[in-house]
Order: C-alpha cells, then sequence, then structure tokens
C-alpha cells in the first residue's frame, strides 16, 4: 500500500513519496495559468512539499506538452538555486497574457457557450481589468445575451455589473 505524503515526508528522508496529483492545465481557461500555478502550489502545500528540488521534479514529471514545448531549457539544464521558483516563473512569463492580449481576446469576443451569464461576466471582468470601461464591458456583455434578456437588463436600475450578471442568470 502506497504511503502518503502525510506518512513520509519527514526532513532528511531520501524516499519521500508524495501522492499529489497536478491539475490538467487548459489552455485559455479562465484564470489563466496564474490560476493553474496557483493550484499545483496549493497542493504542494497540502502534501507538506517543501523541497524546492521535489518541487520541480514533481512538477516536470507532470507538464503537459504545452508548457514543455516552451519551458524545455529549463527542464533539460534545472538551475542549482531555487530550480522549482525558477521554472514556475518561466512558465508564467511565457503563458501569462499582457493587457494587450487580454483586450484583444475580450473584444475578439470569447465564447459563452453553456455558462451561466455571470460566469461569462467573470471571465469577461477578468480579461478587461481596469483598461475596458465598465459601460463598455456592460455593452460587451448584454450584446452577448439573447435580445429578450438583453433588453429586459437594460431597463434595471443597479449600475453595478456584477449584480445584472446575477440578474442574468434568472432569466
Amino acid at each position: 500500500m502506497p504511503e502518503t505524503a502525510a506518512e513520509n515526508c519527514g526532513s532528511g528522508d531520501q524516499n519521500r513519496y508524495y501522492n499529489i496529483i497536478i491539475p490538467d492545465y487548459k489552455v485559455n481557461a479562465p484564470g489563466g495559468i496564474t490560476t493553474w500555478i496557483n493550484q499545483v502550489e496549493t497542493r504542494f502545500k497540502l502534501a507538506k512539499m517543501t523541497s524546492e528540488e521535489d518541487k520541480f521534479d514533481h512538477m516536470v514529471a507532470s507538464l503537459p506538452h504545452e508548457i514543455t514545448n516552451r519551458v524545455f531549457n529549463i527542464i533539460n539544464n534545472p538551475p542549482t538555486v531555487s530550480p522549482f521558483t525558477t521554472l514556475k516563473d518561466t512558465i508564467i512569463k511565457e503563458f501569462k497574457l499582457s493587457d494587450a492580449e487580454r483586450v484583444k481576446k475580450l473584444l475578439k469576443g470569447i465564447s459563452r457557450g453553456d455558462r451561466k451569464p455571470s460566469e461569462y461576466f467573470r471571465e469577461m471582468k477578468a480579461l478587461a481589468k481596469d483598461k475596458v470601461t465598465d459601460d463598455v464591458l456592460r455593452e460587451m456583455f448584454l450584446a452577448q445575451l439573447p435580445k429578450s434578456a438583453a433588453d429586459i437588463l437594460t431597463v434595471l436600475s443597479t449600475t453595478l455589473l456584477d449584480e445584472l450578471a446575477k440578474a442574468a442568470d434568472k432569466l
């Protein structure tokens, strides 16, 4: 029976076993690379994994092809100091959208799919950050809804976009 991280991860133990599953990275997922990295780090924290080398090795063993293609130089030649932090920072640098890229993605349009309007709006808001005014964001959001829903929401007195998105969920 495999040991869990809590049972066998004492300091100085050269035969550590960590039962950690790295979540799949989905390109263009809401939250992006930063959310994915935070999930990975949280799993390391819960397993009480603190060694930079262990984190690096575990991360490298689980990286999807989309990421390894862009950080192979670090994988093949790991730094001797802070290998996990270096890998993590490089992944973020390679995949995090710039302000211009986020606004471009927003303007090109993101698919609502079968998500609730409030979920769709959260992604729009994350892409917009402080680079798009609330008035523009409101118009873009309403334009993505069925006309009948947009017409109803247009007459609502609320000026808070989050409330507008929640109201759209109820239609």
